[in-house]
């Protein structure tokens, strides 16, 4: 239990802030060296000049360039575009600028001030120097859009809630489509705009006993105040004017089958997104709780049996890991694509693995010390016991099978 409330908060805790911070720092290494972002037939900026490259193949050990195209729209000089048939790019000396040296190509120029002039200039070699390109790391202190595996479970907690609020507001989006439409039809006056909608429970108080304890450890900042004009404290929702009745004869329009649509798109997207932040929300108590499950099973290992030795212990835990990790990772796909709840998705290996567990020490706990065993090669003899019972079982059906004929 005690590595099981470690480790959680661990999990919920501390990887998710080591994540955002090291996912930071990663686009941070990227943005001083561009040269390590290079991608193949794709345009990467090289700042913090105005060069575009592209290159169809990029050969990272050597500093190869395949088929590139240079884009040089810097400043008032002459814009120019250089084509290559191969290159190589390597560090200059200081390690600040980066230098390119193009094959059998063309530039291609003209200058802003005077469109209707055009260079054009064959060469075998260029060679091109971009400068500053290795300057100072320049960590950017404004805080990156988290994803799943950077934030907490309070946080995703949060996401579920906006998530379920938006499923909701589509489907009365749609509700109200429906009822206008018919009534329309019906020639009945519309029904009066709903004052609020129903909003998502609250969130566990393990939320807000988080946030106290992060109040008291972490530094805080400050928040923004509401302004006043915002009325946060009128206790009243704004609500759209209500629509105009059509009298008379006059048939009023109907809604456009592309609203319905967005809205039952908003509704399925809301659930998708909800259910997928729902599965990192299991996997955390899940993966925490595996302790208890893991010592169940270590349990029953232990006494059934007792000589094991280090072969009982490795093989053992690596089954038995093997077996919840596989469980865990089918599991996380088929919640993310809608074909099982992310509760059952989640929880069933910890399920299967603790009923097994309380299952093998009943059985134990019914054996004697001397008929329980001895080490880890008596599960092999069974093993192969087993098969040959089913050789022999198999054998005999065959022959049964063929005695008639």
């Amino acid at each position: 239990v005690f590595m099981s409330g470690f480790n959680f908060v661990f999990v919920d805790q501390v990887l998710p802030r080591s994540n955002a911070r090291l996912r930071n720092l990663l686009i941070d290494i990227g943005r001083k060296k561009p040269t390590f972002e290079l991608q193949e037939q794709v345009i990467n900026e090289v700042p913090p000049s105005q060069y575009f490259l592209r290159a169809n193949r990029i050969d990272a050990n050597t500093g190869r360039l395949h088929e590139v195209t240079n884009n040089d729209v810097g400043g008032d000089d002459p814009r120019r575009i250089i084509y290559a048939d191969s290159g190589l790019m390597a560090y200059a000396e200081g390690q600040k600028d980066l230098s390119l040296r193009l094959y059998d190509g063309s530039i291609h120029q003209y200058r802003p001030v005077d469109p209707m002039g055009f260079q054009l200039t064959y060469f075998r070699v260029n060679d091109i120097r971009v400068k500053n390109v290795f300057d100072e790391l320049q960590r950017n202190t404004s805080e990156a859009v988290r994803g799943d595996r950077e934030m907490s479970t309070c946080e995703m907690l949060e996401v579920i809630r906006d998530a379920d609020r938006e499923a909701i507001e589509a489907a009365h989006d749609r509700n109200a489509l429906l009822q206008s439409d018919l009534r329309a039809l019906l020639a009945l006056p519309p029904l009066p705009e709903a004052d609020s909608l129903p909003a998502p429970g609250p969130l566990p108080a393990y939320c807000g006993w988080m946030q106290r304890l992060q109040e008291l450890v972490l530094p805080t900042t400050a928040e923004a105040q509401a302004p006043a004009q915002s009325g946060a404290g009128s206790g009243q929702a704004a609500t759209a004017p209500a629509r105009p009745r059509t009298g008379g004869l006059r048939e009023p329009p109907l809604s456009n089958w592309s609203l319905t649509a967005t809205a039952l798109d908003r509704a399925q997207d809301a659930e998708r997104r909800a259910a997928r932040y729902a599965v990192e929300v299991h996997k955390k108590w899940a993966i925490s709780t595996a302790c208890m499950s893991f010592v169940i099973i270590g349990i029953v290992l232990a006494l059934r049996f007792p000589r094991g030795g280090i072969g009982l212990v490795i093989g053992g835990g690596l089954l038995v890991f093997s077996v919840h990790y596989i469980g865990l990772t089918a599991g996380e796909s088929l919640a993310d694509r809608g074909y099982v709840s992310p509760w059952a998705a989640m929880w069933t290996p910890n399920i299967v693995l603790t009923v097994l567990g309380i299952l093998g020490i009943i059985r134990v706990s019914r054996e004697s010390g001397s008929t329980r065993g001895g080490d880890f090669q008596e599960v092999l003899d069974a093993l192969r016991h087993l098969w040959r019972r089913l050789r022999q079982r198999q054998s005999s059906v065959r022959l049964g099978l063929r005695k008639p004929a």
